[in-house]
């Protein structure tokens, strides 16, 4: 291991690298001009190029449930992003689907989904299993009060509780966990993470990548570490926090990533 020099150029890569993916374009600039000397010459540009704020004001607007307003940004920063990735414009038409029943505005899925998505769905069996499973969701929805829909106070908690899980909105779904999952913000960030990829690989910001190298190099670092542990090898111990280390981590730190006392 001490035959492998690291420079500082390197370390400096994976910073900037970091900063631009993860949309901190204030210290991504500032970074790259503290650190002119040792970064490469066109490490100014990389992050100007990077369209950070547009990128990531368009992930927000998807986590934040207003999907059609990210297809919108995404279509005047590149027309051709979502016209070469039929799928991905088909899960974002899909989340804003979602959206819609939700909120409980049935009308206007029913008309969505048969102007927006059964087209595309017609011609592709995949599309048109997961448009099924999205639809299915009408079936369960229930609005609140004033529906005729009474539930018991043990249902309710049930519901509740089957439903803790779900983005905000204006209904409540009494419905598999399987269906219950279309509604979480978990899946909104996926769809979020999906739009991320293509926008970092169409400006050429590490292709299909959607997150930074140092969080792939952290987590290569704790199963390393993790193996000689089993292994019951001595060496001297990588101290991740729990903090943003644990984030790029996925929050599975190995046993072997921990202080050494």
């Amino acid at each position: 291991m001490k035959d492998n020099k690291i420079t500082k150029r390197d370390l400096n890569r994976l910073v900037l690298d970091y900063l631009i993916l993860e949309g901190y374009r204030t210290a991504a600039e500032s970074f790259a001009s503290e650190a002119a000397t040792d970064l490469p010459s066109n490490a100014a540009q990389q992050v100007e190029e990077a369209n950070i704020e547009m990128r990531i004001q368009i992930k927000e607007k998807v986590e934040s449930g207003d999907v059609m307003g990210a297809i919108e940004m995404c279509n005047d920063l590149d027309p051709e992003i979502l016209d070469a990735r039929p799928r991905l414009h088909f899960h974002l038409l899909t989340q804003s689907l979602i959206e819609l029943i939700r909120h409980g505005r049935t009308a206007e899925a029913l008309m969505f989904a048969k102007t927006e998505l059964a087209p595309r769905a017609e011609r592709n069996e995949e599309f048109l299993k997961e448009l099924e499973s999205v639809m299915c969701l009408l079936v369960y929805g229930a609005t609140g009060p004033g529906t005729g829909k009474e539930k018991s106070k043990d249902k309710a908690k049930e519901q509740d509780k089957g439903n803790k899980d779900q983005a905000t909105g204006s209904v409540t779904f009494d419905a598999p966990p399987s269906l219950l999952e279309l509604l979480s913000t978990q899946h909104r960030d996926l769809t979020a993470s999906e739009l991320n990829t293509a926008l970092l690989a169409s400006l050429s910001l590490g292709g299909p990548r959607h997150e930074p190298r140092l969080a792939e190099l952290m987590r290569l670092c704790a199963w390393g570490e993790n193996a000689l542990v089993k292994n019951g090898v001595a060496f001297p111990r990588l101290e991740i926090g729990r903090g943003e280390g644990g984030r790029l981590l996925g929050g599975q730190e190995g046993e072997g990533v921990k202080e050494e006392n």
